[in-house]
């Protein structure tokens, strides 16, 4: 019975967890590349949903961007594509790969967090402004 009521409370904690470090700002439209423009630490996620891989994101107010993911080789590819406002989206194509998908500003009560659904074909991610 101990052993029931301690599992119990284990799922509880780490329902909590999981809740609060997922719980996002409302998404807000897409509406100029300046509002993403600047660095971005964060991770790529797994199809989970959990953290896989630290990530520096650049996106530049031309478009262009570099996603820098040290641990996947040493310095770490650099991941190059170009980001476009389209009805009312950030939608990003890597330009070695050819790979497609949407970053989405979450902002809100003094919290900026952007993400990346990987567009179906590869992880996703997720993002706040470098310090």
């Amino acid at each position: 019975m101990m052993t029931r009521d301690r599992l119990a409370l284990g799922l509880l904690v780490a329902v909590m967890v999981i809740g609060c470090a997922t719980a996002l700002p409302p998404a807000q439209p897409a509406r100029d590349l300046k509002s993403i423009a600047g660095k971005w630490e964060g991770s790529v996620l797994d199809a989970r949903g959990q953290p896989q891989f630290h990530s520096t994101l650049t996106i530049r107010a031309d478009g262009t961007y570099e996603n820098l993911i040290p641990a996947l080789s040493a310095p770490g590819p650099r991941f190059l594509g170009v980001v476009t406002v389209v009805d009312g989206q950030f939608r990003w194509k890597n330009e070695t790969s050819g790979l497609t998908g949407v970053y989405t500003l979450h902002e809100g009560d003094g919290k900026r967090v952007l993400t990346s659904d990987g567009g179906g074909t590869v992880g996703s991610g997720r993002w706040e402004p470098a310090k």
